[in-house]
């Protein structure tokens, strides 16, 4: 007789909790954000019981990487904890970070006019010419220390001979997301927008939440599908951009099918609401950037002794550009009279 082969052991990233709804490792990336989240909704509250005027998420991130600090001098083992715990949250968040600004430009045809098309010209060339002295100050500053240190060294590169074997062409990538991500999200985009169009147009009370719903789904499945396009046209174009341009378009596509102005739509896009009947999906995607903000504590932390092997480096090279920066673009704007 045969006797059954015994079961293979299940990798522990795949194995499910309530009958396969959700990975385990799903599960502790969510309860990781949430106690992100948590510690700013904390920070947030001590700061405004202090009249203490600091960005929350920030001073989250703040907290949290200092607490993992003093938590190893006292038990090393409780701080391993604690990272091991909130890593999953953290690489989660990490993931999804760039698409949670989707709303900053879903939003710009709401933002007051700044004039003529000389001082939109102006605004620009401040963001251009404000990047590329930031980024010049800060390197050079950099390199200087480096110099003083004496860790910069020249050294001779050897000279390659030129070969005439064929060099095979290195593997393509793999993309961020799943193609099961993008064939979820939209036909939940496709399901919750045909419904979102039927609500608005009958006048149904629940209109705005099922709209909300809609558009995160959108969002999310713009940016995976932008995400996923060809290597050659995502160095050029962002999937942030992409997704937003996408937005934009449903909007107004949704604005012509429920009869409502596309403005109208984009007002209800970021309420400043929380209420559930009146939330938007900028709302909920905006607040999460605090999260994922608080979330770099764990990037800081998992790699804390190279933070404090180059400590001077880092303070030189961000004081010297926050301070450059803030004077010599008030000296350029008005030099510029913007």
């Amino acid at each position: 007789a045969h006797l059954p082969a015994p079961p293979q052991a299940v990798p522990e990233a795949i194995t499910s909790v309530r009958g396969g709804m959700v990975s385990s490792t799903t599960q502790n990336a969510i309860l990781g954000c949430l106690v992100m989240a948590v510690i700013e909704k904390l920070v947030k509250s001590t700061l405004a019981a202090l009249d203490i005027k600091f960005p929350a998420m920030l001073g989250g991130c703040i907290f949290l990487f200092f607490s993992l600090l003093v938590t190893e001098k006292i038990n090393p083992d409780a701080a391993a904890s604690a990272f091991d715990f909130l890593k999953p949250g953290a690489d989660l968040v990490a993931k999804w970070f760039s698409m949670l600004f989707v709303p900053g430009l879903v939003l710009l045809p709401l933002s007051p006019s700044i004039g003529s098309n000389l001082e939109i010209a102006k605004a620009i060339m401040v963001c251009v010419v404000g990047f590329v002295y930031t980024a010049s100050i800060s390197a050079y500053s950099v390199l200087a220390i480096r110099v003083a240190q004496g860790a910069v060294k020249k050294v001779a590169l050897p000279s390659v001979k030129a070969s005439s074997k064929k060099v095979s062409k290195p593997a393509a990538p793999a993309k961020p997301y799943s193609a099961e991500i993008v064939s979820l999200f939209t036909k939940l985009s496709v399901t919750t927008g045909l419904i979102s169009a039927l609500a608005t147009r009958s006048g149904n009370g629940f209109a705005k939440p099922i709209e909300t719903i809609f558009l995160c789904c959108f969002t999310i499945a713009s940016y995976v599908w932008g995400a996923r396009l060809p290597n050659a046209y995502v160095k050029l174009v962002h999937p942030l951009v992409t997704s937003s341009v996408m937005v934009l378009a449903v909007v107004r596509v949704l604005g012509i099918a429920a009869g409502v102005d596309m403005l109208d739509i984009l007002r209800n896009y970021k309420t400043g609401s929380f209420a559930p009947m009146k939330i938007g999906s900028g709302d909920i995607l905006l607040y999460l950037c605090g999260t994922g903000v608080v979330s770099f504590a764990i990037s800081m932390y998992s790699r804390r002794a190279l933070i404090f092997s180059n400590l001077p480096v880092l303070a030189t090279a961000m004081l010297v550009s926050s301070a450059g920066s803030l004077f010599s673009t008030a000296a350029f704007v008005r030099l510029i009279s913007l």
